[in-house]
């Protein structure tokens, strides 16, 4: 799964400016973030100098982003982690 839709929040970027930077429809970013199809390398590249992000960490092949030096943490896992220093 990738990443684009956590980062385009993350980054406060509306589905619409985002569709504009990329000159795409929005149908098209549709199929990228919710149906997880395959990005073309053109669109990726815009979206790794937009989010200065790795394309590695976009397509989600690694969980470290070495652009910013941070380790990605999915909406669960900090779920679970608040859970378990509650328990703790």
């Amino acid at each position: 799964m990738n990443r684009i839709k956590e980062l385009r929040e993350l980054n406060s970027i509306t589905i619409d400016e985002l569709v504009n930077e990329l000159e795409i429809t929005r149908r098209t970013l549709y199929s990228y973030e919710v149906l997880d199809k395959p990005i073309k390398s053109d669109i990726l590249i815009k979206l790794s100098k937009i989010f200065n992000s790795s394309v590695d960490y976009i397509i989600g092949n690694v969980d470290y982003d070495i652009f910013k030096n941070e380790k990605f943490i999915s909406k669960s896992e900090l779920e679970n982690n608040l859970l378990n220093m509650e328990i703790e």
